[in-house]
């Protein structure tokens, strides 16, 4: 069966079908996947977000989410891809024993217990290659993504789809596609400069001793370390909420 529609939004999400079939996404060359799971029993949560990294390039996310729960993430690199298949179905076991390995975190989840399913995503670098292809729009994670350090994604879907709609709707009045065409320089140009800078701290983070010296450096200041989440969270300049506690051994 075929189904014919005037215009397409592709909002379905990192793996975008929509993206695909239109053949504008790739892999990039980042290999990183991650595993999200929801902890009972953690020590010393104190209701901000905090990001732990380790030299190996491995990074832990721990969002208190209330009633002495806090979500878990953790990010590895493709050096470690060989003991994530290995994990099999034990995968609780597995994402405690490498955010374990985290000397922040040891005794402060060393009681920590997984409640529920361990998710797994990745890999984090799917970028889409230029276009303008009449009646297609994507937003979200299907127009692009990469490799986030304070997962911004719920943010830039709602932001991309704010920029979207009157789009899509004088698309659909007009029969014209260069609002559609707008859409796509708009969306880039909202969520260039963060997407540039989450970049530069990929790289960095493979270099131990610079990344390290630049932690101390942003944590020594209130001021840059708010301007650092609100750039890389998509915070609003007039909240904290999101503005996370940066750790590295």
């Amino acid at each position: 069966m075929t189904l014919r529609a005037a215009l397409v939004a592709g909002s379905d999400g990192l793996r975008s079908v929509v993206a695909r079939n239109a053949k504008v996404n790739r892999y990039g060359p980042l290999r990183k996947a991650a595993f999200t799971a929801r902890l009972d029993g953690v020590y010393g949560l104190n209701g901000r977000v905090e990001l732990f990294t380790a030299r190996d390039g491995k990074v832990i996310g721990l969002a208190p989410i209330g009633g002495g729960l806090a979500n878990m993430t953790v990010a590895l690199g493709k050096n470690h891809t060989a003991g994530a298949a290995a994990a099999g179905k034990d995968r609780a076991g597995y994402v405690l024993r490498e955010a374990r390995e985290i000397p922040e975190l040891a005794e402060r989840l060393q009681d920590a217990e997984v409640d529920g399913e361990v998710l797994a995503c990745g890999p984090f670098d799917r970028p889409i290659l230029p276009h303008h292809i009449e009646g297609l729009a994507l937003l979200g994670d299907a127009a692009g993504y990469y490799d986030p350090l304070t997962g911004q994604g719920i943010y830039r879907a709602l932001r991309s789809a704010e920029l979207a709609a009157p789009a899509i709707l004088q698309a659909l009045q007009t029969r014209s596609s260069e609002s559609i065409r707008d859409y796509g320089i708009s969306r880039h140009e909202e969520f260039a400069f963060g997407t540039r800078l989450q970049h530069v701290i990929e790289r960095l983070s493979r270099q131990p001793l610079l990344w390290r010296m630049a932690l101390r450096m942003i944590g020594a200041s209130s001021l840059l370390t708010s301007k650092l989440a609100e750039v890389i969270g998509d915070c609003p300049k007039e909240t904290n909420a999101c503005i996370p506690v940066m750790k590295s051994p």
